[in-house]
């Protein structure tokens, strides 16, 4: 088995497949040299049984309890790239577990291939969970997770037209990578868009249609109209709602401009927890608490693991309780 990975990694395929069959003689159920077996096979383009044995390891090696994930990402890649089943490496690649080393690589992954499949909703929802492993994950790869970043960004703009979503994902990479100069490119653009569009929305006249003006609603009084409608409990709500909207809009504005002002994060953190915005929330709060002082760090952090609270909960009511695990384990260290 030792051969055969040696001359694999040297790019002698034939002589890997030959040596890793030879080791499965002696230890036919040896997981090792099943997915060296396969691996190798996949590089001669014999794929129909590289993915076979490949499925075989990984099966074999979750009976063991010894899943090796970058195997489990090979056998994903194979099944998107060689087989054009998008929906089974989605499957795998859902299957690698946050926290460990290659579940930033999955999430992107699956990202990627639901964009492919025409998900673009389950898509932008799947790069917005590779954006929170890799903010949960401490020892990321910087460049690699910058890629990626860069990536759902690419995809936020181009399929969803969304800057903001963009801009939250160039964020997080300019973080890891400050020194790229395309993502820094990339990212002042994308707060620009989002600068404009805001500002755009700010100034749009708020004029009532010229038929209104011209047409005005007869009042409740005048005969033969029905009774006023009953009192709309829902409406303080959300009149609130839209209150807290353009509040956030404002606020982020200022936080933009001046990083540093204490005052409106704050405030900007509490609108966007009372509009349920909870990832904006958490992206905001891991972004001021890398450079927070002392006291700043006692308001923060509350809030902060408040909100990781709330995305658990969210997540393992909606069944994904590796996600909800990952936060409640988050939550806890705070």
């Amino acid at each position: 088995r030792r051969a055969g990975e040696a001359v694999l990694a040297r790019g002698d395929e034939a002589r890997a497949v030959a040596w890793f069959e030879r080791a499965l003689r002696y230890r036919p159920e040896g997981g090792r040299a099943l997915a060296g077996l396969g691996r190798s096979l996949l590089a001669a383009g014999r794929a129909g049984r590289a993915l076979d044995l490949l499925a075989r390891a990984v099966e074999l090696g979750a009976r063991q309890g010894l899943v090796e994930h970058d195997l489990v990402l090979v056998l994903a890649r194979a099944l998107a790239s060689v087989a054009n089943d998008r929906p089974a490496a989605i499957a795998r690649a859902r299957s690698v577990p946050l926290g460990c080393a290659e579940a930033v690589e999955a999430r992107a992954l699956e990202a990627r291939w639901r964009g492919e499949l025409g998900d673009l909703a389950g898509a932008s929802l799947a790069w917005g969970r590779m954006r929170d492993t890799v903010e949960l994950t401490p020892d990321v790869a910087p460049d690699a997770a910058a890629a990626w970043l860069a990536e759902a960004a690419r995809f936020e703009l181009d399929h969803e037209g969304d800057a903001r979503a963009a801009e939250r994902h160039l964020a997080v990479a300019l973080r890891l990578a400050p020194r790229d100069a395309s993502i820094a490119a990339a990212f002042r653009a994308c707060a620009s868009r989002v600068a404009r569009d805001e500002r755009g929305a700010r100034e749009r006249p708020a004029h009532p249609p010229a038929a209104a003006l011209h047409h005005p609603p007869p009042s409740a009084e005048e005969p033969g109209l029905p009774p006023p409608a009953p009192h709309d409990e829902a409406a303080p709500q959300q009149v609130a709602g839209e209150h807290d909207e353009a509040l956030v809009e404002r606020l982020v504005d200022r936080v933009r401009a001046n990083p540093s002002d204490r005052p409106a994060t704050l405030a900007l953190a509490d609108a966007l927890g009372r509009l349920g915005r909870d990832l904006e929330l958490f992206a905001l709060l891991s972004a001021r608490l890398e450079d927070a002082r002392a006291d700043e760090r006692g308001e923060l952090l509350p809030r902060r693991r408040a909100v990781l609270e709330r995305l658990a909960q969210a997540a393992r009511e909606a069944g994904n309780d590796d996600e909800a695990d990952l936060y409640e384990a988050a939550a806890t260290g705070l």
